[in-house]
């Protein structure tokens, strides 16, 4: 029991132990790569809206450049079936993390200009919530839009279309990868591992909360998502990805619908309660079934004579 109990963690059906079969995949890599983009605060989420409020970002505009990150993740989705077509399923996962690159890079840009204008927003006090000067609404549009603002803005807005096409990729790629049997196993770990990220990234909010701090959020969340991208790349270029193994699947498609049309073609049949009937059978199998019908009635006749 001793031994048992020693090996109980890892066990199959243990959290510890799911986590060692995720990790036996050859697509663990990218499963943390994915899990990586999600300790960002770069989105249309209420913390990064309220931040933008804060640069005098009017409501307008922040509702076009959701509109417009709209467009670009289903510009992504639309693009990601034509680069598996072109490139295979790991290099437009390769092409979907360059993009995603970009556009954090842009926001990341933001984080060396200054920013003079929120020194003067007043702070939430963390125990009565008051803002010192009640009279004025921190998140009251008084000012023009400064230029740093205006590089997150584009960056979030443009992200989407590198994360669809990065996000799509590393689905397929666990579908082409993982036994069957084990995808249940593997999905939720993996769900398990971004849903931790993504705590994470709101733990930091709190302890992050001044808008001067802002930027520190920025530099972590592109630090974190820019790594996934390299890390995806390194991955890809040291094992060629997964782009043989789709040909092979497509492959296999092909042959198995080739040889299925062929067979339908060749044997029209309909298989009815595991019996074959032909449509049209040939003379030799008639002349055949005719010659054992007539056996088996010279045997019963045989049978049904009385014995002397």
């Amino acid at each position: 029991s001793s031994g048992i109990n020693a090996e109980w963690p890892l066990r199959p059906g243990t959290y510890f132990g799911n986590v060692k079969i995720f990790f036996s995949q050859d697509v663990a890599i990218i499963g943390i790569c994915l899990s990586l983009v999600y300790l960002t605060v770069l989105g249309f989420g209420s913390i990064t809206v309220g931040y933008l409020r804060l640069n005098n970002v009017k409501d307008l505009y922040i509702a076009i450049s959701m509109a417009a990150g709209a467009c670009f993740g289903l510009l992504g989705t639309m693009c990601y079936t034509p680069f598996t077509k072109k490139f295979g399923v790991s290099a437009a996962g390769g092409l979907g993390a360059v993009t995603l690159a970009i556009s954090y890079g842009v926001c990341l840009a933001s984080v060396g200009f200054p920013k003079d204008h929120l020194d003067s927003i007043p702070v939430p006090d963390i125990i009565d919530g008051s803002c010192g000067d009640e009279t004025k609404d921190p998140l009251e549009v008084s000012g023009p839009i400064v230029f740093p603002t205006i590089l997150v803005l584009v960056g979030i807005t443009t992200i989407r279309f590198g994360l669809w096409v990065f996000d799509l990729a590393i689905s397929q790629s666990f579908q082409l990868s993982v036994p069957e049997h084990q995808r249940t196993t593997v999905g939720g770990v993996q769900t398990s591992f971004n849903s931790f990220f993504d705590f994470t990234y709101i733990l930091l909010t709190v302890f992050l909360s001044d808008p001067n701090q802002f930027d520190i959020l920025i530099i972590i969340s592109c630090v974190a998502c820019i790594g996934s991208c390299i890390l995806y790349l390194g991955w890809l270029f040291k094992t060629g990805g997964l782009k043989d193994k789709q040909k092979d699947t497509d492959k296999q498609e092909n042959a198995e619908n080739s040889f299925n049309e062929i067979d339908v073609v060749e044997n029209p049949v309909a298989d009815t309660e595991d019996n074959v009937i032909l449509e049209n059978p040939p003379d030799s199998l008639v002349e055949r079934a005719e010659s054992e019908i007539s056996v088996e009635e010279e045997d019963t006749v045989s049978n049904q004579k009385p014995s002397v």
